[in-house]
């Protein structure tokens, strides 16, 4: 079982990860943009490394949103960093064969997605 210390790192990477694909980004495109390499990159987004409170801000500024965006899900309760249950690894990807899926047919895809979720 993670540490909450790890959960933490896993959560913002998952928030990091979702808006990179959300913009249809490799991870090249902002690894090289703050100065890291891919593979540091990587890390950051599965939380296996801690990510430095300036290379936070600048993944944030690198895609235009605040670091109140990346540290969505986070929840504190009587000042005790509350993490929730970590999403099921097949929506993320889901998610990364989603962006794969030619812009003309995403539509449809969708389609087929709710037609599941039904």
């Amino acid at each position: 079982m993670q540490n909450r210390t790890n959960q933490f790192d896993a959560l913002v990477g998952a928030n990091i990860r979702r808006i990179r694909i959300e913009r249809r980004m490799k991870q090249e495109t902002p690894a090289v943009a703050i100065g890291i390499t891919n593979q540091q990159f990587c890390k950051y987004e599965t939380g296996s490394t801690p990510i430095p409170v300036h290379r936070l801000a600048a993944i944030a500024a690198f895609f235009n949103v605040d670091v109140a965006d990346l540290l969505k899900g986070v929840v504190t309760k009587g000042g005790e960093v509350q993490i929730p249950q970590p999403v099921d690894r097949r929506v993320d990807e889901a998610a990364q064969a989603f962006k794969d899926i030619p812009p003309e047919c995403m539509d449809k895809a969708l389609k087929v997605i709710r037609l599941f979720a039904e």
